[in-house]
């Protein structure tokens, strides 16, 4: 769920739901009493994480609060869907009973720190271009008199 919702966050609804139509056929795929529920639940995630993309697209990278919000919503819904779509319901709800929180929560972490991660690549990218560009300047200060005189 986690590369769901960040394909979503980072890369608009297009992104986010084809990333959810994978995982949700892939999930489908693996069977069990929750494959439908599961495999739905990660195209709803990655239409929910590209719907949050549009809203912030003034931001140029999302932060980690919303990252972290919206990993743990779509987990959540999640456990809303396989609650009401998983049939066993005793199944079920013993299920979501069992792995609800820690999911909700791992899930909102971990979209985080992918987040986050993301984050701290893009700004080193950029201090490295700074200190490139800092490096060009200063050896154009030091060879300007040089230049001036032929």
């Amino acid at each position: 769920m986690i590369g769901v919702v960040a394909a979503g966050l980072l890369g608009g609804v297009k992104v986010g739901l084809g990333a959810g139509l994978i995982a949700g056929l892939h999930r489908y795929s693996l069977g069990g009493f929750t494959d439908f529920a599961c495999g739905l639940s990660s195209v709803i995630a990655g239409l929910l994480a590209g719907l949050i993309h549009s809203k912030l697209k003034k931001q140029r990278i999302i932060s980690v609060p919303v990252a972290l919000f919206a990993g743990a919503a779509a987990e959540a819904i999640q456990m809303a869907v396989i609650l009401g779509v998983a049939r066993p319901f005793d199944l079920a709800l013993a299920l979501v009973q069992d792995i609800g929180v820690p999911m909700i929560v791992a899930n909102g972490a971990g979209t985080a720190i992918f987040i986050l991660i993301i984050q701290n690549v893009i700004n080193e990218e950029e201090r490295m271009g700074a200190l490139q560009s800092q490096k060009a300047l200063r050896i154009a200060d030091r060879t300007i008199n040089d230049l001036r005189q032929g």
